[in-house]
């Protein structure tokens, strides 16, 4: 039996190249563990329709940690496993510090994706993800229900990311989860909800301890995953704080990094 029996495996930076598809030689090394016995779990900020897409690419009907663990969801069946979406009063209070800064944001509620007008930066985000954005106008600030996740995009924000995380961090620090997910984006969450605590929720269902769970990721969010992982794995293009909280660095995304993690670390 392998010595680690589940693999968390991020989406962007990790699994996906920075066209936005999983390389053969992945796909590959994934199928692989699973036909070992190795149960697979994909672990990502993106919403769970876009995370469902590549594990069907795969060929696999596996829980999905989405919304950087806020939902966790069957890629098959679609059926809910756990969810935990924004305390509605830190929500509203996180959308309207964005708007007196008139910095975009967007709000997830059902598995859609809602902002405030459709401009092309919104275009190539709803590309990437897979999903048509819905434009609400100024309705985005007084949400009736409580969003699954904010996403912050750093382009458009004067400084980019490094003002924007620090920013956000600094005003909503302890009451909400905030993380960069891609150098491009920055996820706002229950305070509660991280990769790592969605992690162990999967193991305990399958009754599998941290030490035979095995992580691969590259940034901010994936450093709760590596917590609750017996075997911690960045990718070679990971930030130097995923690296330096990992046990192993493989290469980038763009060299077949986590094939060459999957098959050098994991595999029996």
């Amino acid at each position: 039996m392998p010595p680690y029996r589940l693999l968390a495996l991020d989406l962007d930076g990790s699994m996906l190249t920075p066209d936005n598809r999983i390389a053969p030689a992945t796909g590959e090394a994934i199928l692989a563990a699973a036909a070992q016995g190795i149960r697979i779990t994909i672990a990502t900020g993106r919403m769970f329709s876009s995370a469902a897409v590549f594990a069907s690419r795969l060929g696999l009907d596996i829980p999905l940690i989405t919304y950087n663990g806020a939902l966790v969801r069957t890629s098959g069946s679609g059926e809910t496993l756990h969810h935990t979406p924004m305390p509605t009063g830190p929500a509203r209070e996180v959308l309207h510090y964005f708007r007196e800064r008139r910095w975009p944001i967007y709000s997830f509620i059902d598995d859609r994706l809602y902002v405030e007008e459709i401009t092309d930066e919104v275009r190539t985000y709803g590309s990437i993800a897979f999903t048509e954005p819905i434009a609400i106008g100024g309705a985005l600030y007084h949400p009736e229900r409580a969003p699954t996740k904010l996403l912050a995009p750093a382009e458009s924000v004067p400084g980019g990311m490094n003002h924007l995380s620090g920013s956000v961090k600094a005003r909503f620090d302890g009451r909400l989860m905030v993380a960069i997910s891609t150098p491009r984006y920055l996820d706002i969450c229950h305070p509660q909800v991280n990769k790592g605590r969605a992690l162990q929720f999967v193991a305990h269902r399958y009754g599998i301890p941290p030490r035979e769970i095995a992580a691969i990721g590259d940034s901010e969010n994936d450093i709760a995953m590596f917590r609750k992982a017996g075997l911690r794995i960045a990718m070679g293009n990971a930030r130097e704080q995923v690296k330096d909280a990992a046990d192993h660095v493989t290469s980038s995304n763009r060299d077949d990094g986590m094939a060459h993690a999957i098959r050098s670390y994991i595999l029996p």
